[in-house]
């Protein structure tokens, strides 16, 4: 996208009081998720005790309250990871949103002092301090696009690592059943 209309989308999101109220009607949500979050762990808790108190029972087994067991225990796992990838990405995207927005006012910064040392360069010589300072402005540029680029990293490792727990864990609720 284009460095004019990007910072015209970001300075409209930013100083917009329409959508800062709706960043701020969202907050609301995300905070019921935090709470189904933590009752997903509560019950995902609570499901393996039971299932470990089952096992070491070693009563008689009907096949109804097992599969009813594997059932719970699929329904606690799948809210878990639900609500946690949910609250993962809500911080990631209000992360990546500030990133963005310092990344566009560098740049902005940058751009305004290219255009400055140019019209000074020609009146009145190469200037130090403004050069220094347009150093570490591109210095600053470079730290956040690394740390956009790290953030970005972050985010696939965090999907990957993800599906692979996932997949791990369907293999062994299906030998579970099989075995029963």
């Amino acid at each position: 996208m284009p460095f004019v209309m990007k910072k015209k989308m970001m300075h409209f999101l930013s100083e917009n009081p329409i959508v800062a109220k709706i960043q701020y009607g969202n907050l609301d949500p995300f905070s019921f998720v935090a709470v189904l979050f933590v009752d997903a762990v509560q019950r995902m808790i609570k499901v393996a005790q039971e299932g470990q108190v089952a096992k070491e029972e070693k009563g008689v087994q009907d096949i109804r309250a097992e599969t009813n067991h594997h059932a719970r225990k699929f329904y606690a796992q799948r809210n878990l990871y639900l609500t946690g990838a949910t609250l993962f990405l809500a911080v990631l995207l209000t992360r990546v949103f500030a990133i963005v927005l310092d990344l566009i006012n560098s740049q902005e910064q940058l751009n305004q002092l290219k255009t400055n040392t140019s019209k000074t360069a020609v009146a009145a010589g190469p200037n130090k301090a403004l050069q220094t300072e347009v150093v570490t402005l591109k210095e600053q540029l470079a730290a956040k696009d690394r740390d956009l680029a790290a953030l970005k990293k972050q985010a696939g490792q965090n999907v990957s690592a993800f599906n692979e727990l996932a997949d791990s864990k369907q293999p062994q609720s299906l030998a579970n059943k099989k075995v029963a």
